[in-house]
Formats: C-alpha cells, sequence, structure tokens
C-alpha cells in the first residue's frame, strides 16, 4: 500500500434488463516486481496480519475518488455507483461509518453511489455489531449488498431486519444457470425471497 502497488480493477454491473451498465465494483490488484498477486492470496494475509483495516480504507478512498474523476471528466454525476467490500475483519476493527461519511464527504460523492458489500458470513457471525453498522451506513443513503448470499446458512428472518439493499448469490447457485432446467430452481427462490 505505501509503495502504491495496489490497484483497482473495476468490475462493470449490468442489469440485464435494460442492457445497461448500472455500476462498477472496485477490486483490488497486487502488482510486487511485476508480478500479479491474485487477491485470492493476498487478501487472507492481509487479514491475518491485520492490513486489511488500511487496505479497506485504500480502496474505498481510490474507488470514490475514481467515481468523482469520472463525474469531472463527464461534467456532471456518471450514471453509475460504485460497490466497495469490506472484510468482516474490517467491520468489527474499523468505524466503518465515520470512515464512509468522511469519505463521502472528502470525495463529493454522493451515499447513494456507494454501495458496501459484506458476505452473509460476516452479518451472521456478529449480528447485532453488523445489525448497527448496516443501519449507520443506511443512514448515510450508502446501499448495502449481502455478498456470497446462499453459503452462509443465514436466518432468513434476519433480512427482514437488516438494510439490504442487494443480494448477490453465490456463484455455486448461479455456475449452471445458463443449462436451463432445475439449474434455475435455487437462484427463482433466492429472488423469490428476496423481493
Amino acid at each position: 500500500i505505501a509503495e502504491g502497488q495496489i490497484d483497482l480493477a473495476f468490475q462493470p454491473l449490468v442489469d440485464m434488463r435494460q442492457r445497461r451498465i448500472i455500476g462498477f465494483e472496485a477490486l483490488s490488484r497486487w502488482t510486487h516486481q511485476g508480478v500479479r498477486i491474485g487477491p485470492d492470496e493476498f487478501v487472507p494475509i492481509a487479514e491475518d496480519s491485520g492490513l486489511i483495516v488500511p487496505l479497506g480504507r485504500y480502496v474505498l478512498g481510490r474507488a470514490l475518488d475514481t467515481l468523482a474523476e469520472w463525474d469531472a471528466r463527464h461534467g456532471s454525476a456518471v450514471p453509475v455507483h460504485m460497490a466497495v467490500n469490506f472484510s468482516p475483519i474490517q467491520l468489527t476493527r474499523d468505524d466503518i461509518a465515520a470512515l464512509v461519511q468522511g469519505e463521502l464527504q472528502r470525495s463529493g460523492i454522493a451515499g447513494n453511489r456507494l454501495m458496501i458489500e459484506v458476505t452473509e458470513s460476516c452479518v451472521i457471525e456478529n449480528a447485532d455489531d453488523a445489525g448497527g453498522i448496516l443501519r449507520s451506513l443506511a443512514a448515510l443513503d450508502v446501499r448495502i449488498a449481502m455478498d456470497d448470499f446462499g453459503t452462509g446458512y443465514s436466518n432468513i428472518a434476519s433480512l427482514q431486519r437488516l438494510p439490504i439493499d442487494t443480494l448477490k448469490i453465490d456463484r455455486s447457485f448461479v455456475s449452471g444457470c445458463d443449462k436451463g432446467g432445475t439449474a434455475m430452481a435455487i437462484p427463482h427462490a433466492i429472488i423469490f425471497l428476496g423481493k
């Protein structure tokens, strides 16, 4: 982080009905001495070492700065939002609401243009604390996405109590959807429950 080796990649989020990009997910990438190190390698180390907090702060700041740059080039707010992942460790060790509020003010980005992604297991393991954090973020008009939904055995009733705007169905449930048949049963059920 200190040596500027962390870059962001922006994965487009597409509204399939409208067939247009509605947002981007900011993903951290590390290039060290010309070698690309995957997030599956460095993120667990960052979590174990405690460096996930500065990494998460860095990614949030860079993502919002990028969105502000796009707005400036466009001459007005680009009609997209930015999604940023937060680690369960960062949720418990950092003052997420204060961090997000400060970064929104610093960058000049409206809260409704930011989506914070948290994993289902993170919300389940720290239900009371996570609920308070998510409600604080919702009060800033920030949208909340539950990532990897379906892998954490969540209590469906907890979804009613939390300000979750988006469920991101885990890849294991959607990888065979293009083949049709019964592969769509679970995703359809999750979509129905989400609504």
